[in-house]
């Protein structure tokens, strides 16, 4: 069931990154087994990330019908959760603004379990 919503939000990336003008996106991913079953899966916020990221997350989340809340980093350790995600988003700038780089990665009992990792290019470059 992850593989499906996983597929889905990279073509949901897909489309967003090409409307924005010609562009090849790179991605990987490892599938955090188990995480459908989680009560709750902790965020932790990434204040040098665009706001707009945690908000799609965020909305990916509710609309799969996950349990989540937020968390400031340092506010408490990976461990402590039994279920966490923390992200980065690296934007560029080429007639506008687009999201270049994309991370998530997700933590069970503060060890690393899955990931997801995209990168887009401007094609020709």
């Amino acid at each position: 069931m992850i593989k499906n919503k996983t597929i889905k939000f990279i073509i949901f990336l897909f489309c967003m990154l090409h409307l924005s003008g010609c562009v090849f996106i790179s991605h990987d991913y490892l599938v955090a087994e188990g995480i459908n079953n989680a009560e709750e899966i902790v965020i932790i916020k990434n204040s040098s990330t665009r706001e707009g990221f945690l908000n799609a997350v965020k909305d990916w989340m509710a609309r799969n019908n996950y349990e989540y809340s937020v968390i400031e980093p340092g506010e408490s350790k990976l461990s402590d959760y039994e279920w966490a995600l923390d992200y980065k988003g690296i934007w560029k700038w080429d007639i506008t603004i687009f999201l270049n780089d994309a991370e998530i990665r997700a933590f069970r009992n503060g060890q690393e379990v899955g990931n997801a990792k995209y990168n887009v290019g401007k094609i020709g470059r």
